[in-house]
C-alpha cells in the first residue's frame, strides 16, 4: 500500500506486528485478514490478562518471509474505519529488554508522558524502557503505559510504590500490577514463537466468494488516475470492516474502508465507501463485486458520486 511499509525488508523474517487494531477484532479475525498473502503459522491479538480486553495490537507469523513482506507493503496506513493500521517487523530486542519485568500502568493523567512516567516509576527501581498506549486516531493517552523494569525486584517495588497512589493533579488512583502474560509484546522478527495462548494455527479461510468474483473481467478499464472511491450497498446490519476487506483486498490497492453506521446502535446502515489507490482497482471492484452474492445478498458495487 505504501512504498515505505517496506523499509524494513532487508530485516527479512516472517513475523509481522499489527498495531491500532480495532479492539473486537480476535486471532480468527487477524488470522482471516492476513491469511490473504500466505500460509500463517500463528497469529494472536494480545490481550490485557485482567480484563481480557484488546490491548490493540497483535503478531502474524506467516510460513514464507515473502509472505510477511507482501503483508506489511499492502496493509501500513490500510484505514479500517477509525483506525489506521501500523504494520511492521517487529522491532529488534537487546536483552535488557528480554530480561526485563513488564509493569501495567493504568488510570495515569491525560498530561502525562512518556518522560514523566519513566521519571515516576524510577524512583522505585530501574526502567528499561516505557510504553505508553494512544489513540490511533487523535494520538492522545489512553492512559496506559507498559513499563519495562529491570528486574522482577524493581517491578515488584514499583507495584509496592505506585499502586493505588494518587499523582499531583490526577483523579483517580494507579492501578499498576506486574504482567503475567506470557505472550512478549515486543518479540523479535525472524522465526516462530513458541505457542502463545490463543494463538491459531494456519487454519481457517477467507469468505466464500461467488462465481462472479472469478469470472473473466469484462468492460473497459481505464488507466490509473490517483486515489478513486466506490459505494457498496447490501452488505446488511452486522457486517465488518476485516469482513470487507476480505472480499475486496483480493482487487488490489484497498485504501480505506468506511461503513456507515446508525450512530445510536452502531449497526451498519447497508452500505460502505472504498477508497482505492486508483481508478484501475476501483473499476476492477466494480467490474467483479457488482452483482456477488455475500452472506446471502447480492452486492452492489459504483463509483461514489
Amino acid at each position: 500500500m505504501m512504498a515505505a511499509a517496506a523499509s524494513g525488508q532487508h530485516r527479512g523474517g516472517t513475523k509481522i506486528i499489527v498495531n491500532n487494531l480495532p479492539r473486537n477484532f480476535d486471532d480468527d479475525q487477524l488470522l482471516s485478514m492476513f491469511s490473504h498473502f500466505g500460509s500463517v503459522m500463528h497469529a494472536v491479538v494480545c490481550m490485557d490478562k485482567s480484563t481480557g480486553n484488546s490491548l490493540g495490537y497483535g503478531f502474524v507469523d506467516f510460513a514464507r518471509a515473502i509472505d510477511a513482506a507482501k503483508a506489511i507493503e499492502d496493509t501500513n496506513g490500510l484505514q479500517l474505519g477509525k483506525f489506521k493500521l501500523r504494520v511492521a517487523y517487529p522491532e529488534p530486542v537487546d536483552d535488557s529488554i528480554k530480561k526485563a519485568t513488564k509493569v501495567l500502568v493504568k488510570q495515569l493523567p491525560n498530561k502525562y508522558d512518556e518522560d514523566k512516567i519513566q521519571e515516576l516509576c524510577s524512583q522505585f527501581g530501574k526502567v528499561v524502557k516505557v510504553r505508553l498506549l494512544r489513540n490511533s486516531v487523535t494520538n492522545r493517552s489512553n492512559c496506559f503505559a507498559i513499563v519495562h523494569a529491570s528486574t522482577m525486584d524493581d517491578a515488584q517495588k514499583m507495584v509496592q510504590g505506585l499502586n493505588n497512589f494518587r499523582p499531583e493533579g490526577a483523579k483517580r488512583d494507579l492501578k499498576v500490577t506486574i504482567d503475567t502474560q506470557i505472550v512478549g509484546h515486543h518479540s523479535g522478527g525472524g522465526g516462530p514463537y513458541s505457542n502463545p495462548p490463543g494463538a491459531v494455527r494456519g487454519r481457517g479461510s477467507v469468505p466464500h466468494l461467488s462465481q462472479n468474483f472469478v469470472s473473466a473481467g469484462r468492460g473497459h478499464v481505464v488507466q490509473d488516475s490517483g486515489p478513486a472511491s466506490v459505494f457498496v450497498y447490501n452488505i446488511g446490519e452486522l457486517i465488518s470492516e476485516y469482513e470487507l476487506y476480505n472480499v475486496f483486498a483480493h482487487f488490489g490497492g484497498l485504501m480505506k474502508i468506511d461503513i456507515v453506521r446508525d450512530k445510536g446502535t452502531q449497526m451498519c446502515k447497508g452500505y460502505a465507501f472504498l477508497t482505492f489507490e486508483n481508478k484501475k482497482s476501483a473499476e476492477n471492484a466494480i467490474r467483479h463485486g457488482d452483482g456477488m452474492m455475500f452472506r446471502g445478498r447480492q452486492l452492489q458495487v459504483k463509483f461514489k458520486r
